[in-house]
């Protein structure tokens, strides 16, 4: 069974409370946890609200792309890594 994640500004969460999915597109229909394995935990190492594209290379390198304009905010962030 993989591990499952979660990514946070948030330094204090002491308990994880089932929230709505953000639009009807995400393919959930009641209220989630939201959670992802290690293989994805490099799409969400950046703030919340940054715009990025991520994929993998011939190579299976993870590459992920930014806009310059997010760099000093990124380098401003503290992220928390809860595992589940």
């Amino acid at each position: 069974m993989p591990k499952l994640f979660h990514v946070s500004e948030n330094s204090n969460i002491k308990e994880f409370i089932p929230l709505p999915p953000p639009n009807k597109k995400a393919g959930v229909e009641d209220n989630a946890v939201w959670a992802i394995t290690d293989y994805e935990l490099a799409n969400y190492i950046l703030p919340r609200d940054c715009p990025r594209v991520c994929y993998r290379n011939e190579k299976k390198e993870k590459i992920i792309a930014i806009e310059k304009a997010w760099i000093d905010r990124i380098k401003k962030t503290e992220l928390f890594l809860y595992e589940f």
